[in-house]
């Protein structure tokens, strides 16, 4: 017979067992498990959802924020060109953390002893004893959720609409995305464009700007340009057209976008469970006038058909053809 005082011990130490097999850190929970420390739903439910807008410059992102800006349930800065990538700048700052590279001038444990106003760089430290490689990654894992957790909380603290935030918006670097949803849940939208589209308007942006972007470089010709660019047009193609297999995901064409502006909001409206309002499109173009190099969205369609050449045409339709037409596009 067991007595009181010893059943009562053996309780605690069960219920002590049992709690620590929930820590994100215990051996036997796998490496997901252990990485994302994945928050109660009640905490997640005060979170702000990420709503990442895959950054693909020419394809309808500015029009998209600025859609997107037309609820108040969907926070981010409504500031053109809407790429204050405050989650981004988050991700990256702890990733540090986990991070690894070596000692340089810059940053090494002797400026961490004197005022340092320099970038901070990665763990200075690898093989020891009180920590693993292993517990760095959690640390860093750990930290952003913490960090996003308040950023979230001081979001819909100052919110001014009676129904606080539930998103934050934000274009965001495909390559970062794998990341964010390892340890958070969000949704992502993938615009696509024609790419032939994309290359004529990124070409007229430069022109129009006087400025080298969206992987344009200083001396580039057009030849040159589209040999480094029909390959990235590939790969975020591909991405997409993964993406429609994915629940928290939505590919959102620029055509549509344009052609059938209604019916567009009102599936994103609808996916995300906020109104959005169609009509604030006519004040973007009004005030978004210097970053249209069309006369209008409606003549950015199909443009290619009026100034690329057969010759330059053939070219993308060789390099893409299977994509082209995958996504619906003429070759």
């Amino acid at each position: 017979m067991m007595h009181t005082r010893s059943r009562h011990t053996l309780i605690k130490r069960l219920s002590r067992f049992l709690r620590h097999r929930r820590l994100p850190w215990a051996p036997w929970r796998s490496s997901r498990q252990h990485l994302t420390d994945v928050a109660d739903e009640t905490e997640l439910s005060q979170q702000l959802v990420p709503l990442l807008v895959v950054a693909s410059g020419r394809s309808g992102t500015t029009l998209l924020m600025h859609l997107l800006g037309s609820s108040a349930q969907i926070a981010f800065e409504r500031r053109y060109p809407y790429e204050c990538q405050c989650l981004s700048y988050f991700l990256r700052w702890c990733q540090l953390v986990s991070q690894f590279h070596p000692p340089d001038d810059k940053w090494n444990p002797r400026v961490l002893g004197h005022d340092h106003d320099g970038p901070v760089g990665s763990f200075l430290w690898r093989d020891l004893e009180l920590v693993s490689d292993r517990d760095l990654e959690y640390f860093s894992s750990r930290c952003f959720q913490e960090v996003w957790r308040a950023f979230s909380q001081t979001i819909r603290s100052r919110a001014r609409s009676k129904a606080p935030p539930a998103y934050f918006a934000e274009k965001m670097n495909i390559g970062l995305i794998p990341a964010v949803r390892q340890r958070l849940p969000l949704r992502v939208i993938y615009p696509i464009r024609d790419p032939r589209d994309v290359y004529l308007s990124s070409l007229a942006f430069n022109r129009k700007r006087e400025t080298h972007r969206f992987s344009f470089k200083p001396g580039d010709t057009p030849e040159a340009f589209r040999k480094r660019v029909i390959p990235k047009y590939r790969d975020r193609l591909r991405a997409a057209l993964q993406a429609r297999d994915e629940p928290d995901s939505r590919v959102v064409r620029y055509e549509e976008l344009v052609g059938s502006l209604q019916q567009e909001v009102q599936r994103l409206s609808d996916w995300l469970g906020v109104e959005l309002n169609a009509s604030s499109e006519r004040r973007a173009r009004r005030q978004f006038k210097h970053h249209m190099t069309s006369d209008s969205p409606e003549a950015s369609i199909e443009r290619w058909k009026r100034e690329m050449s057969p010759a330059v045409n053939r070219e993308f339709v060789r390099g893409l053809r299977d994509e082209l037409n995958a996504c619906g596009y003429e070759t």
